[in-house]
């Protein structure tokens, strides 16, 4: 993933195969409430799965778009140096675990004497100490932008309650609770998932576009979507 043509189509797969499930579960909703005949409340056991669903490709959005685009950055064969901060910050998030302990200045110096002439590659991108296991939590998700480097964007700061929501229905019912949520409020947090989809999936090619990640980025760009 080399150039931001190839970030791009990434991004659009990722965005589109999701859109077309979570259309394809809205539908099949509608559907089951019109059904005279057929399992009662049929409607309510889909809304069930659907919240999960709904959940499951906002996670996976965030994470493997952020994935891909650090594994672009990497591609660009930059030193450590010559990019933001957040990168050198990634790539020792663990080893800086380990040096809390010290009371001593001189580890210290030798961790920062190890990014001297170090490029950012794509076996730190992989393995970037990017919190993928947890739920995306909001403060998860704010760690993940911080960490690509992308401030958080105000429609997802304005949509926080829905985020959350969302996530506390998926966890009541992936863990066994009776909850039967209303099929107004999954039409309501899906067109929200959406959209914050394509906003960052906008943000994001922006960064590549606009070669944010890098120290000196170029003083003429225009902006993509």
């Amino acid at each position: 993933m080399r150039t931001v043509e190839e970030l791009q189509n990434a991004l659009n797969e990722e965005s589109s195969w999701r859109k077309k499930e979570l259309s394809f579960f809205l539908q099949l909703i509608k559907q089951r409430q019109k059904e005279k005949r057929g399992i009662k409340n049929a409607h309510s056991y889909l809304l069930r799965a659907a919240f999960s669903n709904l959940y499951a490709h906002w996670e996976g959005f965030v994470k493997q778009s952020t994935l891909n685009y650090l594994l672009f950055v990497a591609a660009q064969n930059y030193l450590l140096k010559e990019l933001t901060p957040n990168f050198t910050a990634i790539c020792y998030k663990e080893k800086l675990k380990t040096q809390t302990s010290h009371k001593r200045v001189k580890p210290f110096i030798n961790l920062i004497e190890e990014t001297e002439g170090l490029t950012f590659e794509k076996r730190f991108a992989a393995n970037s100490g990017v919190d993928r296991t947890s739920n995306l939590k909001f403060d998860v998700l704010q760690d993940i932008l911080q960490a690509i480097g992308l401030d958080m964007p105000d429609d997802i700061i304005m949509r926080r309650q829905q985020l959350e929501q969302l996530l506390v229905i998926r966890n009541k019912v992936v863990h066994g609770s009776r909850l039967y949520p209303s099929f107004e409020e999954y039409q309501e947090i899906q067109i929200t998932i959406i959209n914050l989809i394509e906003r960052l999936k906008n943000d994001i090619l922006n960064q590549a576009f606009e070669k944010k990640y890098s120290i000196e980025p170029p003083s003429h760009y225009s902006n993509i979507g």
